[in-house]
């Protein structure tokens, strides 16, 4: 599909398990985001803020998400849950063009 001039490529082999509803949407108010590696879950609006990330740009910001769980974020990569996708289902997501924020950007 197309999001704003990128191409989104993803696919998941759902086969293994019960299904789920998986959806590529924005930022919603509610939305956490589990970091990888640091064991702690933050709302995905504090997350963006943490690598500065403009404020313009964080509503705008391509994720997948099942339910309020954010799997994937254009901007901060494979949550926690998302990498339990990767490794148990082959999730994979590609985009065509840049991201909405380079993450080198704030840093």
């Amino acid at each position: 599909f197309h999001f704003k001039g990128k191409r989104v490529t993803a696919s998941i082999n759902n086969s293994e398990k019960e299904n789920k509803t998986l959806i590529f949407r924005t930022r919603r108010e509610g939305d956490v985001f589990s970091f990888q590696k640091r064991n702690i879950t933050k709302p995905l609006g504090k997350a963006l803020r943490e690598i500065n990330v403009p404020s313009q740009l964080r509503g705008s910001v391509l994720c997948l998400c099942e339910g309020a769980a954010v799997l994937w974020c254009e901007a901060l990569g494979y949550s926690e849950q998302g990498k339990k996708y990767v490794n148990s289902q082959k999730l994979t997501i590609e985009l065509s063009e840049e991201r909405c924020y380079d993450v080198t950007q704030g840093r």
